[in-house]
């Protein structure tokens, strides 16, 4: 049977109808999806790296003085520290490289330095000579050569509100046998007591 006029043009427009459909499934432009959402927002407050010492005199509590040292005695100075911030922290002693710090580091044998965390030892010495490498064997019987570095680790990630104990120990060496007269004023030792964000040295 063959189709009118009419009837074969509103096929033909079946057709491209058709046709345009499987065009724009094939390229994924629907035009319609679905979606949803909810709202956050990011906020913070900082941190804060804080320390304070007690146990000696002066404005920070950290002064501490060696009177009338004899040979072979030694003499010790402890204090205490806080973590008064709010993150945790690593705490360390350093010494300035001031004229006083390197003499005690040519004391070799006449002068012996032993530094603790709690009960911890964190470094001896009883041949302070920063001329050679810590390790490096003294001359018979001198014990092994070991100058003080100018800083240490005393206590690693300790929280907010943490405490603890250190201490700083100094030995004036047998080796002195002869009294120096008149008697001289010894000059002081600086340090800093030093909290740090954890893992990083000061």
């Amino acid at each position: 049977m063959r189709l009118t006029k009419l009837t074969r043009v509103g096929v033909f427009v079946a057709c491209l109808g058709l046709s345009g459909g499987l065009v724009a499934a094939a390229s994924g432009a629907t035009g319609a999806y679905f979606s949803d959402s909810e709202a956050g927002t990011f906020s913070g407050t900082l941190g804060s790296i804080k320390i304070e010492g007690s146990g000696g005199t002066g404005a920070n509590g950290l002064d501490f003085e060696f009177e009338h040292i004899l040979p072979g005695e030694t003499r010790t100075a402890t204090a205490t520290f806080a973590n008064t911030g709010l993150s945790p922290q690593d705490v360390w002693i350093t010494f300035p490289n001031t004229p006083q710090f390197q003499m005690l580091n040519q004391l070799g044998s006449f002068g012996a330095v032993e530094v603790k965390a709690n009960s911890d030892t964190i470094f001896y010495s009883a041949n302070l000579n920063s001329n050679f490498a810590c390790g490096t064997p003294g001359i018979p019987p001198q014990p092994t050569i070991c100058a003080l570095p100018n800083k240490l680790k005393l206590f690693g990630n300790v929280a907010p509100g943490g405490t603890g104990t250190f201490s700083f120990s100094f030995t004036l060496g047998s080796a002195f046998t002869t009294q120096p007269d008149p008697i001289p004023v010894v000059p002081g030792l600086d340090y800093l007591l030093v909290g740090t964000q954890v893992g990083i040295q000061p």
